[in-house]
């Protein structure tokens, strides 16, 4: 008797440890904000795309730097940022806004 009860519990703990899946999220979608900013530093315009939403704009979608936020719609916290300095038609990433590099 013993030994069909290890057998059971053995068969139980093969099967619960081959049959978990981990909870499915990377839907892959993001939600991407980015912030327009002249040559004083002055926010002249933003973009905003959000996780299922449609684009909202506001002001100008141009200026001397750009900061792009990126954020993963599944997970939040997880943000990267990104500056850019417009240089000679086109954008180059820098440090910061207001870095002067090209």
């Amino acid at each position: 008797m013993k030994r069909i009860a290890v057998s059971v519990l053995a068969s139980v703990l093969i099967f619960a440890a081959t049959s978990y899946a981990p909870p499915a999220h990377a839907s892959g979608q993001v939600t991407t904000l980015i912030d327009y900013y002249d040559h004083n530093l002055n926010n002249v315009g933003s973009s905003y795309k959000g996780c299922n939403l449609p684009l909202q704009t506001w002001g100008t979608l141009a200026g001397e730097w750009k900061e792009v936020r990126i954020r993963d719609c599944d997970a939040l916290e997880d943000e990267t940022i990104t500056d850019y300095h417009y240089c000679s038609g086109t954008w180059v990433e820098v440090g910061y806004i207001g870095d002067p590099s090209c």
